[in-house]
């Protein structure tokens, strides 16, 4: 037996300034990357952040609330890609060699397609954003979706240039790494995606790709990249309609026994407008609805898991939870009794660091402009007030494997919504539409259009667009029993704001959100991805003195600065130096 002594490759732990500015613009709804960190394996990171932004001018005093909303996570590189474990350890028999990549050529026919809708040709009186210089240049603008979509790449730390169609350009071939991306797409489908409304299985989809191909693979996840252009409202109840039992067919539904149908699957009768995610329409007033235990049991189907499946699975889950808060082994307890390793234990999805939410009083505006016009009498003038948000955060993380850091923004504005029919102005068919204990939660009771639709203003254009002049008794949606009237608050907009008459230009006042039905389809917007993310309406609220051709700017400035620290077991910059000692510990093996 003998001893064998040697000094460790890593350093002892040292710290590093990661700090960084970000400068950037959003708007309602649109997420974006603030900050990114590449980190190791024992990495200590402490950051502080403060955020700022800066709305553009308001056209009126509006009356309403902003949030800046920042959300910190974190990814290990292993959720990424299978190839991972196999090249982090320099495996000799692993078959995977490299890791997702992508290179200019790729990801610029993908911006150049016609269906991506991330950029169109620039007339001669645009300033064009890419030009491709060829014998006869040609220069191309970004479309709305385009610009959030360049955005985030720029947030992941991405560069995005024209690469020409010559095989030997320099452009073409040079190659960057998908990592970043997924693991903005594993956080967006782990933690932001409304799964209880849409499919998520095509995210799922992502980290799997064993044996990656750049020429078919890389489309695939750029085309899932687009849909998470836009982030859904939270606390939106209308959008808590399919949380139930009973869904419309072809919308995925667990506690539905596996109901058969598709869901993004047959993209033809898709809205691809350059302001919405591909969705697929798949509700029709009136249309068929699956009640629970009537769907067919499709073996064959992923989701077949019935009630009370999922109510066992429930229990175990808050048994877990509960053993864990009162610090109980529950993870051997879990191997011993039912003889496998919960998933937990290695933590198989992104985690949520947590948030930062800074709000403003929009309400609290000054003037920058004459109180009144003496050429055309209008109040306050055009650049009637502005606003802003402040605000500050902490974070502190003991990173357990190596992975990336990613903070992701956007604003939400506290929206109202005011058409349709009150729930306890319903006609009441039975006693049982009211209160009764026994019944609370026990089901769901159906939502009709009317209590969304029903609205003077758009009556006639309603029952055009459905071709049904009954159509607002049809279903919308579906809510757990009596949620609809007593565990729920209803906004209200009265006075001149509803007349037509009187109400022109008082839209600007407010930020209530309306809906109509969806143009040149005669059905309805509802259960479309669209009903759940925040449009341009908003922009009504904002002066566009500054926008000359149109109004689809960013209307908000931003400022994201973040002083980060990080204790990692890493030399120094000054330790690189060759008149230094290294200082790596000493480590004693005992080899027979």
């Amino acid at each position: 037996m003998s001893k064998i002594s040697f000094k460790t490759a890593s350093s002892k732990k040292n710290s590093f300034d990661r700090s960084s500015l970000h400068v950037t613009t959003l708007d309602f709804g649109k997420p974006n990357v603030s900050n990114i960190l590449s980190v190791n394996q024992f990495d200590s990171v402490h950051i502080n952040l403060n955020q700022f932004m800066r709305l553009s001018p308001l056209a009126v005093p509006t009356y309403g609330n902003v949030k800046l909303i920042t959300r910190a996570f974190y990814v290990p590189n292993r959720l990424l890609t299978p190839n991972w474990q196999g090249f982090y350890s320099n495996d000799t028999q692993s078959p995977y060699k490299s890791l997702p990549n992508f290179n200019m050529f790729t990801l610029w026919s993908y911006m150049t397609s016609s269906t991506s809708g991330i950029l169109q040709v620039a007339s001669s009186s645009e300033t064009p954003d890419y030009t491709v210089s060829a014998s006869t240049p040609i220069k191309y603008v970004l479309t709305d979706k385009g610009r959030f979509f360049v955005q985030i790449m720029h947030g992941l730390g991405y560069v995005i240039y024209p690469a020409t169609s010559d095989s030997s350009s320099s452009a073409q071939s040079f190659s960057q790494s998908f990592l970043p991306l997924l693991a903005y797409l594993r956080i967006y489908g782990d933690c932001l995606y409304p799964s209880r409304y849409l499919d998520p299985s095509f995210f799922g989809d992502l980290f799997v790709l064993d044996h990656y191909d750049m020429i078919s693979d890389a489309p695939i996840i750029f085309d899932a990249f687009v849909r998470t252009l836009f982030c859904p409202y939270e606390g939106d109840f209308f959008c808590d309609t399919w949380a139930g039992f009973n869904s419309p067919d072809g919308v995925r539904n667990p506690l539905s026994n596996g109901v058969e149908g598709t869901w993004m699957n047959d993209l033809s009768n898709t809205n691809n407008s350059q302001d919405t995610p591909n969705a697929k329409i798949v509700s029709t007033p009136g249309g068929t609805y699956a009640t629970l235990g009537s769907a067919k049991f499709n073996p064959d189907s992923a989701y077949t898991l019935s009630s009370y499946g999922h109510r066992l699975l429930d229990a175990l889950s808050d048994f877990c939870l509960r053993n864990n808060l009162a610090g109980t082994r529950f993870l051997d307890y879990i191997k011993a009794r039912f003889g496998f390793t919960n998933k937990i234990q290695n933590s198989n999805y992104a985690q949520f660091l947590g948030s930062y939410i800074s709000n403003s009083n929009i309400m609290d505006v000054t003037s920058t402009a004459e109180t009144l016009s003496s050429s055309s009498g209008d109040v306050l003038g055009a650049q009637a007030g502005k606003g802003y948000i402040n605000g500050d955060g902490q974070l502190s993380f003991d990173v357990p494997e190596v992975g990336f850091i990613i903070f992701i923004s956007w604003l939400s504005p506290s929206y109202g919504y005011y058409q349709g029919v009150k729930p306890w102005c319903l006609d009441k068919k039975s006693r049982f539409d009211y209160y009764t204990p026994e019944f609370d939660s026990v089901g769901n009771e159906a939502i009709p259009s009317m209590c969304l639709f029903g609205d003077t203003n758009i009556i006639t254009d309603f029952q055009v667009a459905s071709g049904n002049p009954t159509a607002f008794e049809a279903v919308f949606g579906f809510a757990p029993r009596y949620a609809f009237e007593y565990k729920t608050g209803h906004d209200f907009l009265t006075g001149d704001f509803r007349y037509k008459s009187r109400n022109k230009g008082l839209d600007s006042f407010h930020t209530f959100r309306t809906l109509k039905p969806q143009k040149n389809n005669k059905v309805l917007i509802p259960n479309n991805f669209e009903f759940r993310v925040i449009d341009n309406q908003y922009d009504r609220i904002f002066s566009s003195s500054f926008a000359s051709k149109d109004k689809n700017y960013d209307h908000f400035i931003g400022y994201f600065q973040f002083s980060t620290k990080v204790y990692s077991n890493q030399k120094s910059i000054s330790q690189s130096l060759p008149f230094y000692e290294e200082d790596g510990s000493e480590v004693t093996v005992v080899k027979n």
